[in-house]
């Protein structure tokens, strides 16, 4: 399933999956996923970014307004979204991944504003993030897209995203994740 227009959208795939309507996210996505027999429920993010930002040196340590007011909107959105899950969807384990522009750890990626409003945002939903302390594709960062879920992971993992071909820059600034829990 993909949703958002084509600067940003998020995906949930698997091999079983029950689509959800996620209305209060119009760049998320999300589904009832069947992982080692149990029944998950997925939902995919892709936060906005200021439009043609400049790349940020690995010492910088922007402020508050660095991110687009639609940031905070979409996370607002993404709050409320998973709040109506969880009530439709009581007993359902969550699991929330996707860009989030922002890192949780180290240099700061996004801002501390958005720092402190995604951790905030995460500890009310009771979500460990898996990768805040895995590096991202971006020189000196940690990651900027997160995997979050309720249980401790048994294993994370990543990857930095190939070399354009025939040039020495890299497709992009984010990097893949993998997460191993134990199932619920």
């Amino acid at each position: 399933m993909l949703t958002g227009d084509r600067a940003h959208y998020a995906i949930v795939a698997a091999e079983s999956l029950a689509v959800i309507d996620l209305p209060e996210v119009p760049t998320g996505a999300a589904g009832l996923v069947e992982v080692h027999g149990k029944t998950l429920l997925a939902v995919g993010i892709c936060m906005p970014w200021r439009f043609g930002a400049p790349a940020l040196p690995p010492d910088a340590a922007p402020g508050a307004t660095t991110g687009p007011r639609e940031w905070a909107a979409v996370l607002a959105s993404l709050d409320h979204g998973l709040r109506r899950l969880s009530r439709e969807l009581p007993d359902v384990p969550l699991v929330v991944g996707g860009d989030f522009n922002q890192t949780l750890g180290g240099y700061v990626v996004g801002s501390h504003e958005g720092r402190a409003r995604l951790e905030r945002l995460l500890s009310e939903h009771g979500l460990i993030t898996y990768t805040s302390t895995l590096p991202s594709a971006r020189a000196g960062s940690a990651a900027i897209d997160h995997i979050c879920g309720h249980a401790e992971p048994v294993a994370t993992g990543w990857w930095a995203a190939p070399a354009v071909p025939d040039r020495t820059k890299s497709a992009t600034d984010h990097a893949g994740y993998w997460v191993d829990v134990p199932p619920p």
